[in-house]
């Protein structure tokens, strides 16, 4: 389960929704979430990456993990299917 007090702070810095694994945030805040979650919150460790086409939307999910923790914490966002384009986040 993530760390309550990170979805907090995603909450509130990038109006994420939380779910069960971490949280959805819109498609033009998951570079900035993903670099706020390796700088300020010891996420550093990519896991995985994946998509879930949906018919009218494909979700596209990222996990992370603090190797100092050992929490694992996923960040989701929702892509129109008729146009599943996201920017990589494969810099960061």
């Amino acid at each position: 389960m993530p760390a309550a007090d990170v979805v907090e702070a995603l909450k509130v810095r990038f109006q994420a929704e939380e779910f069960p694994l971490g949280v959805q945030v819109q498609p033009g805040a998951l570079q900035d979430c993903l670099r706020t979650l390796r700088d300020s919150h010891g996420y550093r460790f990519y896991i995985v990456a994946s998509a879930t086409d949906r018919g009218e939307t494909v979700e596209v999910v990222h996990g992370l993990r603090n190797v100092e923790t050992d929490d694992d914490f996923f960040v989701k966002v929702s892509l129109p299917g008729d146009r599943p384009e996201l920017d990589s986040a494969a810099m960061i």
